[in-house]
């Protein structure tokens, strides 16, 4: 978990170092300086959320804000895989949805404001890998 976070908060803050593979043609020309990739907010949020809460990808992805209610630290969710459900929410839960600028009706938002994110495939690789867990799908972090 320390290795985790640690490698969150540097995704969000500096980036992660990604390598390039030499052997191939086309690395000849990809820049030595430019290779940190950053994390966008909102992936770190939904990162930092399924740690705290527990809940599964979509009902991350998919949570609008009329869903949320801070005030009794709780997410309603509607329609879940086990049905409609509610989720108390811890202090570090908490903290992450209170930075969250709300932009459009979902907490975790696509490239279009409107439109949740797709996934975090990208985001998890990079993060997981810079913490040295292999083997732990993104999934892992419902059980931990």
């Amino acid at each position: 978990m320390k290795r985790l976070g640690s490698a969150i908060r540097e995704a969000e803050s500096t980036g992660v170092p990604w390598t390039v593979d030499e052997t191939k043609p086309a690395t000849k020309h990809v820049p030595k300086s430019k290779r940190f990739a950053k994390i966008a907010p909102s992936a770190v949020a939904a990162l930092r959320l399924l740690l705290f809460t527990g809940c599964r990808l979509r009902e991350i992805l998919h949570l609008r804000w009329e869903h949320v209610d801070i005030e009794r630290g709780c997410l309603f969710l509607p329609d879940s895989k086990s049905g409609r459900k509610t989720i108390i929410l811890n202090a570090p839960a908490l903290a992450v949805l209170n930075t969250l600028e709300r932009i459009g009706s979902f907490v975790v938002p696509g490239d279009d404001p409107e439109r949740p994110r797709h996934d975090l495939k990208r985001p998890w690789d990079a993060v997981a890998s810079r913490a040295g867990l292999t083997g732990v799908r993104l999934h892992d972090l419902r059980h931990t």
